[in-house]
């Protein structure tokens, strides 16, 4: 697992395009564990049943899955950090 503390829009827009589950922390300590829905506003997000506001995320978890998803998808050696 890699837990994300940023960037926390790119992440649950690619784990929703991605078809990833993902666990997500709160910062009152609610711990919140699903798929994200399509339905991504300018307040929050839907995941599973629950509904997470973008001002309440302390973190998120992303399995290894995720990762292998877009390893497929982007090519290897296209890096301009490498330049």
């Amino acid at each position: 697992m890699k837990t994300v503390d940023k960037h926390f829009e790119t992440v649950i827009v690619t784990s929703m395009i991605a078809k990833q589950e993902v666990i997500i922390q709160c910062l009152d300590g609610e711990m919140v564990k699903g798929f994200i829905h399509p339905s991504i506003d300018p307040e929050g997000f839907s995941v599973g049943e629950h509904y997470v506001r973008w001002d309440t995320i302390n973190s998120i978890e992303l399995t290894d899955h995720y990762f292998e998803f877009w390893k497929d998808i982007l090519p290897e050696g296209n890096d301009a950090f490498d330049e």
